[in-house]
């Protein structure tokens, strides 16, 4: 069995492959992955938060997925890097390897500003990113609805003014769709700008951390990302 004495970190921009990455690596390495992004955290929104397919890699045990209400504040800073303090201790306790994946730049510098030792490793989709984040909302968000029917639920349950749904870059559209204020094909299309907006800014984040190695992803190259992010992790832990 392997031994991992550092942790790993992937970060990006959101549809730049990351999460599937890090789930893929967790199962190659016997890994556990612990969510960075601040909507991933809250429950009631598989869809529209872009929560990871679980069942895409069942044997990979996860933390910090949809743990909150919708109600709840979402965690600070404090919190967030106390749970996954003790997260990673769990994890090191079984003999796995503890992967970090998010886009959220504040969780992240929460962390690298611990004083523990990461191997920080960036992602950035090397194709088209606006054909990409425009497939992803057509194929995700509404086939067969299921994200409208999410939101329509949400508003239902008296969610309207929780932050998940006040700040959602994939939310708030539809929000006002529902509401009568915009068309469908508008909401679409202020997903895909919010979205892009969203993405940009973590990259632009992401860019001020010394301590992130960049790698470039793409349709044909995931293999090959793979690879390349195990080598440096068997590289890190081997020093």
């Amino acid at each position: 069995m392997e031994k991992w004495n550092t942790s790993l970190v992937i970060v990006g921009p959101s549809t730049s492959g990351k999460t599937e990455l890090a789930f893929t690596i967790a199962e190659t390495l016997s890994g556990e992955v612990i969510n960075a992004d601040k909507y991933y955290l809250v429950r009631g929104f598989p869809t529209m938060t872009g929560l990871p397919n679980f069942s895409s890699h069942p044997t990979v045990k996860s933390h910090l997925y949809a743990e909150l209400d919708p109600t709840e504040d979402t965690l600070n800073l404090v919190d967030y890097a106390n749970r996954v303090t003790r997260i990673e201790s769990e994890i090191k306790g079984r003999g796995n390897l503890e992967i970090i994946e998010g886009s959220y730049h504040r969780f992240i510098r929460s962390l690298l500003d611990s004083g523990r030792s990461y191997n920080c490793i960036g992602i950035k989709w090397s194709g088209n990113l606006e054909s990409r984040v425009r497939k992803r909302v057509e194929d995700v968000v509404f086939h067969e609805e299921q994200g409208i029917d999410e939101v329509r639920r949400g508003l239902m349950n008296g969610w309207r003014d929780t932050y998940v749904m006040k700040h959602g870059s994939a939310i708030r559209p539809i929000v006002e769709y529902l509401d009568g204020k915009i068309s469908l094909d508008l909401a679409k299309e202020k997903i895909v700008y919010e979205v892009l907006a969203t993405a940009y800014k973590a990259y632009r984040k992401f860019l001020e951390f010394p301590e992130i190695t960049w790698l470039e992803n793409s349709p044909d190259q995931s293999e090959r990302l793979t690879r390349e992010v195990m080598e440096s992790i068997r590289r890190t832990n081997n020093h």
